[in-house]
């Protein structure tokens, strides 16, 4: 999170590389297995969970900076919102996900804003960020922050869950996504694209 510029050893800005490109390859490599087992049964009940965050919506208006995705994005991006743009990657790549694969459940979710290292050992601009964009709302502990991925992925019955949705802590539906499709499957054909290089 909000990490210093960089690029991945396959040539990625450095926090899309981690937050989106690795989770879509993990996400890839899986997916005939899961395919499986949401054809093995009528009652399977496949889910994929993504870590996102409410730092998409400060994205949500620019998009996703493609045309420059293979440099540092130094010059006219900072570390929160090259953050933003790989949290807002997350939440596209799980709504598509769900139209493309009805039968598997995939959201992404918010863990909340979690009082970890992250957080604390941030540079003093990066904190008061964090702080000012959240202003009102609970700081979790570690423990609390693992809440909602663990309702999702296994609390929450299947049939309460809307795919492709984001959710806040713990298990509630959030943001109004249903104008995403044209973005969602921009990324998608990015990653498919770019995952095509190495697989």
């Amino acid at each position: 999170m909000v990490l210093p510029t960089g690029l991945s050893k396959d040539n990625y800005e450095i926090q899309f590389a981690i937050n989106h490109i690795a989770h879509a390859l993990i996400i890839k490599m899986l997916f005939p297995s899961l395919q499986a087992a949401a054809a093995s049964t009528t009652t399977s009940d496949v889910r994929i969970i993504i870590a996102a965050s409410v730092g998409f919506r400060y994205t949500r208006q620019f998009g996703i900076a493609y045309d420059t995705l293979n440099t540092t994005q130094s010059a006219f991006m900072g570390p929160a919102k090259r953050y933003c743009q790989s949290k807002y990657a997350n939440v596209l790549y799980a709504y598509q996900l769900a139209k493309l694969h009805p039968d598997i459940t995939s959201v992404s979710q918010h863990p909340g804003v979690v009082d970890t290292d992250m957080v604390r050992k941030a540079r003093w601009l990066d904190r008061f960020v964090i702080w000012s964009t959240n202003l009102g709302r609970k700081y979790f502990s570690a423990e609390e922050g693992a809440l909602n991925q663990l309702w999702l992925a296994a609390g929450m019955k299947k049939e309460s869950i809307k795919n492709g949705m984001i959710y806040l802590p713990v298990g509630i539906e959030k943001d109004n996504l249903d104008d995403l499709d044209r973005e969602a499957k921009q990324l998608w054909e990015w990653t498919e694209k770019e995952l095509g290089k190495v697989l």
